[in-house]
């Protein structure tokens, strides 16, 4: 058990802690045998190792997990700087504050299937974090230890561990999970996450939902927005303004979105789901009838809305083509109708054809409080002939 007596430690001494989950560990690198030999080969081996310049060093630093970047640091000046210069490959951060009791999960995930899990949890005036690196997720084999850390705040260490993570990568962490409404932004050493690609927070605060939105690109492949409390947040319109809300491929807010028509006929989703607010049953038509006539969001998947009042099924159905699915179209789309109404449970469907394709369609699915816009007709080609393919993603 390792403690301090005045709760700040240095970034050198917080690593140092972590070192202890890694001595020994035999863990397989993530690299493939072939790609560790035609690197040796192509280097001259590592006999020859002094004779490299920097950027080819660093190329292989980039290959070395945590442990063995650690050894080679105490080789020499030069490769200590080098060390401390290249970003670890960080694939995940998750930081989770606990609703029950007075504790901060850390999860960072490597994508050499390493996981390290740890928990800052209030102790009096104390905290305790508890360790467990897990080697492998595929299996049980892991590495556990304690720290405590005297009088010293435990929310406070928590953020500091991640941000500290989060530079040792650069910041070029692609999947980042936040669940802390208070997170603290004026003090935070974040300035850009550069190559995020997927991003969720859950909180209840609209501004701290907004300061990390800004930090990450402008187009994701994932948003993904979850109050704690669906009645004390809306979503406003000039949240819902920021281009990661508009270009991102995949938008979910667990919660209200106050889109209005005009805002939600430009997203580019292809998958988006919340509770409106202002967005009207003419605007969900009209969304409809854009991929009616080819002009939908590309590769269009679905489209999810929660209700509080009734679903005005004719006025967004005013002027489409539509098919019920009765008995005869049972008989045509078999095992399909079995498989969506299994997923989705039951309620009312409708299919509606492309103009512009005839074996493309969408699926309008309702159900009380519930409407959902689905892609499922999938022109396909058979022995040169084509036909509709049922199924959803």
């Amino acid at each position: 058990m390792s403690s301090t007596s005045d709760g700040v430690q240095d970034e050198e001494e917080d690593f140092n802690n972590l070192d202890c989950l890694f001595e020994n560990s035999g863990i397989k690198k993530r690299e493939t045998k072939k790609e560790i030999d035609d690197l040796l080969t192509y280097i001259g081996g590592f006999e020859k190792w002094n004779n490299l310049n920097d950027d080819c060093r660093i190329q292989v630093l980039k290959l070395l997990e945590y442990e063995d970047r650690g050894r080679l640091g105490f080789c020499s000046k030069r490769d200590n700087l080098l060390v401390e210069s290249t970003p670890l490959h960080v694939d995940t951060i998750q930081v989770e504050e606990g609703t029950l009791v007075n504790n901060v999960a850390v999860q960072i995930a490597f994508n050499s299937r390493k996981l390290l899990n740890l928990v800052f949890t209030k102790q009096g005036n104390d905290t305790h974090i508890g360790w467990t690196f897990f080697l492998d997720t595929r299996s049980s084999k892991s590495k556990s230890k304690i720290v405590i850390l005297n009088s010293s705040d435990y929310r406070k260490e928590a953020v500091k561990f991640v941000e500290r993570w989060m530079k040792q990568c650069n910041y070029e962490l692609e999947n980042l999970i936040v669940g802390m409404t208070d997170y603290p932004i004026e003090t935070s050493q974040i300035k850009r996450l550069p190559r995020c690609k997927r991003l969720r927070i859950m909180g209840d605060r609209l501004d701290i939902s907004e300061w990390w939105i800004q930090k990450v690109p402008e187009k994701l492949l994932s948003l993904e927005l979850s109050p704690y409390d669906d009645t004390k947040l809306i979503f406003t319109k000039e949240f819902l303004n920021q281009p990661q809300v508009m270009e991102s491929q995949i938008v979910r807010f667990y919660g209200f979105a106050d889109f209005t028509d005009e805002q939600f006929l430009k997203t580019k989703a292809q998958l988006i789901t919340f509770s409106p607010v202002s967005l009207t049953s003419d605007g969900i038509n009209k969304y409809i009838k854009k991929f009616v006539n080819g002009n939908g969001s590309p590769n269009f998947e679905r489209a999810v809305f929660r209700f509080s009042d009734v679903v005005e099924e004719g006025k967004i159905l005013n002027g489409l083509e539509y098919r019920t699915w009765d008995k005869e179209f049972k008989r045509e789309i078999g095992s399909f109708w079995n498989d969506f109404l299994r997923m989705l449970g039951g309620g009312r469907c409708l299919q509606i054809p492309s103009r512009v394709d005839p074996y493309e369609s969408l699926t309008l699915h309702v159900d009380i409080g519930y409407m959902g816009i689905y892609k499922t007709g999938h022109r396909t080609v058979t022995d040169g002939r084509p036909h509709t393919l049922y199924y959803f993603l």
